[in-house]
Protein backbone atom coordinates (compact mmCIF):
# COMPACT_ATOMS: atom_id res chain seq x y z
CA UNK A 1 0.00 0.00 0.00
CA UNK A 2 1.20 3.55 -0.75
CA UNK A 3 0.10 4.63 2.75
CA UNK A 4 2.34 1.99 4.34
CA UNK A 5 5.30 3.21 2.27
CA UNK A 6 4.79 6.86 3.21
CA UNK A 7 3.92 6.14 6.84
CA UNK A 8 5.80 2.97 7.88
CA UNK A 9 5.25 1.45 11.29
CA UNK A 10 7.59 2.55 14.08
CA UNK A 11 7.32 2.64 17.85
CA UNK A 12 7.53 5.66 20.16
CA UNK A 13 10.84 5.89 22.02
CA UNK A 14 9.06 6.66 25.28
CA UNK A 15 5.84 4.64 25.50
CA UNK A 16 6.58 1.99 22.85
CA UNK A 17 3.27 2.64 21.12
CA UNK A 18 2.99 2.23 17.37
CA UNK A 19 3.74 5.27 15.21
CA UNK A 20 2.11 5.52 11.82
CA UNK A 21 4.21 8.49 10.84
CA UNK A 22 6.88 9.50 8.35
CA UNK A 23 10.40 8.23 8.95
CA UNK A 24 12.17 10.49 11.44
CA UNK A 25 9.19 10.94 13.76
CA UNK A 26 10.37 9.19 16.92
CA UNK A 27 7.85 10.23 19.58
CA UNK A 28 4.08 10.01 19.63
CA UNK A 29 2.17 13.27 20.07
CA UNK A 30 1.27 12.50 23.68
CA UNK A 31 4.82 11.72 24.76
CA UNK A 32 6.25 14.68 22.84
CA UNK A 33 3.79 17.03 24.57
CA UNK A 34 4.69 15.55 27.95
CA UNK A 35 8.44 16.07 27.72
CA UNK A 36 9.84 18.18 30.60
CA UNK A 37 11.05 21.17 28.55
CA UNK A 38 13.48 23.24 30.57
CA UNK A 39 12.71 26.90 31.11
CA UNK A 40 15.02 27.49 34.08
CA UNK A 41 18.42 29.18 34.03
CA UNK A 42 21.29 26.68 34.03
CA UNK A 43 24.20 27.79 36.21
CA UNK A 44 26.86 26.37 38.49
CA UNK A 45 25.44 24.82 41.63
CA UNK A 46 28.40 26.02 43.73
CA UNK A 47 28.14 29.79 43.87
CA UNK A 48 31.66 30.00 45.33
CA UNK A 49 33.16 28.69 42.09
CA UNK A 50 34.05 31.11 39.33
CA UNK A 51 31.94 30.37 36.27
CA UNK A 52 34.09 30.19 33.13
CA UNK A 53 31.37 29.44 30.59
CA UNK A 54 29.17 32.32 29.48
CA UNK A 55 25.80 30.57 29.30
CA UNK A 56 24.49 27.02 29.53
CA UNK A 57 21.40 25.70 27.73
CA UNK A 58 19.44 22.54 28.51
CA UNK A 59 16.67 21.17 26.35
CA UNK A 60 14.98 19.34 29.24
CA UNK A 61 14.83 19.02 32.99
CA UNK A 62 16.48 15.80 34.14
CA UNK A 63 13.30 13.95 35.08
CA UNK A 64 11.43 11.04 33.50
CA UNK A 65 11.02 10.17 30.71
CA UNK A 66 14.20 12.05 29.78
CA UNK A 67 16.26 10.21 32.43
CA UNK A 68 15.47 6.93 30.69
CA UNK A 69 16.32 8.33 27.26
CA UNK A 70 19.66 9.69 28.52
CA UNK A 71 20.59 6.34 30.09
CA UNK A 72 19.81 4.57 26.81
CA UNK A 73 22.04 7.04 25.02
CA UNK A 74 24.78 6.89 27.65
CA UNK A 75 25.08 3.12 27.88
CA UNK A 76 23.58 1.76 24.65
CA UNK A 77 24.53 4.45 22.09
CA UNK A 78 20.98 4.42 20.74
CA UNK A 79 21.01 6.49 17.56
CA UNK A 80 17.26 7.04 17.64
CA UNK A 81 17.61 8.83 20.98
CA UNK A 82 20.32 11.11 19.57
CA UNK A 83 18.13 12.01 16.60
CA UNK A 84 15.14 12.62 18.87
CA UNK A 85 16.84 14.98 21.33
CA UNK A 86 19.21 16.94 19.05
CA UNK A 87 16.46 19.18 17.58
CA UNK A 88 15.37 20.09 21.12
CA UNK A 89 18.97 20.98 22.01
CA UNK A 90 19.15 23.15 18.89
CA UNK A 91 15.88 24.75 19.91
CA UNK A 92 17.26 25.59 23.37
CA UNK A 93 20.17 27.39 21.71
CA UNK A 94 18.14 29.18 19.06
CA UNK A 95 15.39 30.25 21.47
CA UNK A 96 17.95 32.35 23.33
CA UNK A 97 19.95 33.27 20.22
CA UNK A 98 17.40 33.92 17.44
CA UNK A 99 18.82 34.57 13.99
CA UNK A 100 17.42 35.20 10.52
CA UNK A 101 17.83 32.31 8.09
CA UNK A 102 21.23 32.26 6.40
CA UNK A 103 23.00 34.53 8.89
CA UNK A 104 25.86 33.52 11.24
CA UNK A 105 24.91 32.00 14.58
CA UNK A 106 26.47 34.93 16.44
CA UNK A 107 27.82 38.32 15.50
CA UNK A 108 31.32 37.04 16.22
CA UNK A 109 31.13 34.26 13.67
CA UNK A 110 30.18 30.62 13.46
CA UNK A 111 30.76 28.65 16.69
CA UNK A 112 32.50 25.31 17.03
CA UNK A 113 30.77 22.34 18.62
CA UNK A 114 33.19 20.61 21.02
CA UNK A 115 32.05 17.42 22.76
CA UNK A 116 33.10 16.89 26.36
CA UNK A 117 35.59 13.98 26.18
CA UNK A 118 35.49 10.72 28.08
CA UNK A 119 38.60 9.15 29.56
CA UNK A 120 40.36 6.77 27.16
CA UNK A 121 39.54 3.85 29.47
CA UNK A 122 35.82 4.65 29.61
CA UNK A 123 35.56 5.31 25.89
CA UNK A 124 37.33 2.02 25.18
CA UNK A 125 34.85 0.20 27.42
CA UNK A 126 31.81 1.81 25.74
CA UNK A 127 33.36 2.06 22.25
CA UNK A 128 31.83 5.53 21.80
CA UNK A 129 31.43 8.93 23.43
CA UNK A 130 27.79 9.97 23.78
CA UNK A 131 28.74 13.67 23.74
CA UNK A 132 30.37 13.20 20.33
CA UNK A 133 27.25 11.45 19.01
CA UNK A 134 25.17 14.40 20.19
CA UNK A 135 27.59 16.95 18.71
CA UNK A 136 27.53 15.25 15.31
CA UNK A 137 23.73 15.20 15.21
CA UNK A 138 23.53 18.79 16.44
CA UNK A 139 25.97 19.71 13.67
CA UNK A 140 23.49 18.38 11.11
CA UNK A 141 20.63 20.38 12.61
CA UNK A 142 22.50 23.69 13.00
CA UNK A 143 25.08 23.32 10.23
CA UNK A 144 27.94 24.02 12.66
CA UNK A 145 31.39 22.36 12.59
CA UNK A 146 32.42 19.75 15.16
CA UNK A 147 35.98 19.81 16.53
CA UNK A 148 36.46 16.52 18.37
CA UNK A 149 40.20 17.00 18.90
CA UNK A 150 40.06 20.31 20.77
CA UNK A 151 40.21 18.93 24.31
CA UNK A 152 41.22 15.65 25.88
CA UNK A 153 40.58 14.07 29.27
CA UNK A 154 43.95 13.18 30.78
CA UNK A 155 42.92 12.30 34.32
CA UNK A 156 40.84 9.25 35.19
CA UNK A 157 38.34 10.85 37.56
CA UNK A 158 36.23 9.05 40.14
CA UNK A 159 32.52 8.46 39.51
CA UNK A 160 30.73 11.62 40.67
CA UNK A 161 27.22 10.37 41.28
CA UNK A 162 27.38 10.60 45.09
CA UNK A 163 29.83 13.52 45.38
CA UNK A 164 29.04 16.97 46.73
CA UNK A 165 29.49 19.93 44.40
CA UNK A 166 32.78 20.79 46.11
CA UNK A 167 34.04 17.21 45.72
CA UNK A 168 33.08 17.23 42.03
CA UNK A 169 35.08 20.39 41.42
CA UNK A 170 38.17 18.94 43.15
CA UNK A 171 37.76 15.65 41.31
CA UNK A 172 37.79 17.40 37.91
CA UNK A 173 40.64 19.82 38.59
CA UNK A 174 43.26 19.43 35.81
CA UNK A 175 41.32 16.51 34.31
CA UNK A 176 41.33 18.07 30.81
CA UNK A 177 43.86 19.66 28.47
CA UNK A 178 43.45 21.63 25.27
CA UNK A 179 45.09 19.60 22.51
CA UNK A 180 44.39 21.94 19.58
CA UNK A 181 44.88 25.54 20.70
CA UNK A 182 44.80 26.91 17.17
CA UNK A 183 41.36 25.41 16.57
CA UNK A 184 39.81 27.29 19.51
CA UNK A 185 41.85 30.51 19.64
CA UNK A 186 39.56 33.50 19.22
CA UNK A 187 36.57 31.22 18.57
CA UNK A 188 33.15 30.86 20.11
CA UNK A 189 33.02 27.29 21.47
CA UNK A 190 29.83 25.44 22.36
CA UNK A 191 30.55 22.49 24.66
CA UNK A 192 28.20 19.54 24.11
CA UNK A 193 27.33 17.00 26.80
CA UNK A 194 24.44 14.82 27.93
CA UNK A 195 23.63 16.04 31.47
CA UNK A 196 24.41 19.17 33.49
CA UNK A 197 24.37 18.21 37.17
CA UNK A 198 26.58 20.54 39.23
CA UNK A 199 28.24 22.10 36.19
CA UNK A 200 31.75 21.21 37.37
CA UNK A 201 32.66 19.23 34.25
CA UNK A 202 31.52 21.93 31.85
CA UNK A 203 33.17 24.62 33.95
CA UNK A 204 36.55 22.89 34.01
CA UNK A 205 36.42 22.40 30.25
CA UNK A 206 35.45 26.05 29.83
CA UNK A 207 38.29 27.15 32.10
CA UNK A 208 40.99 25.52 30.00
CA UNK A 209 39.38 26.66 26.75
CA UNK A 210 39.33 30.27 27.96
CA UNK A 211 42.95 29.86 29.07
CA UNK A 212 43.71 28.75 25.48
CA UNK A 213 42.16 32.05 24.29
CA UNK A 214 38.73 30.83 23.22
CA UNK A 215 36.71 34.02 22.83
CA UNK A 216 33.58 32.63 24.44
CA UNK A 217 32.42 29.27 25.77
CA UNK A 218 28.78 28.20 26.05
CA UNK A 219 27.35 24.82 27.00
CA UNK A 220 24.43 22.83 25.60
CA UNK A 221 23.12 19.59 27.09
CA UNK A 222 20.20 17.24 26.72
CA UNK A 223 19.05 17.81 30.30
CA UNK A 224 19.93 19.68 33.47
CA UNK A 225 19.29 19.00 37.13
CA UNK A 226 17.46 22.22 38.03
Amino acid sequence: MVFDFLFPSYTCLVCGGELNAPQGVLLCDGCAEGLPINTEAVTLKDEKQKQYFYKAYAAFRYTEPVVGLVLRLKYNAEGHVVRAVAPYMAGALLYKNPRPAGTPFTKGGIPLLVPVPLSKKREKQREYNQALLLAKELSKVLNLPVVDSAIQRVKATEAQKDMTVEERARNLKNAFVVTDKQAVKGKHVILVDDVFTSGSTANECARILRKADARRVDVVVVAAVV
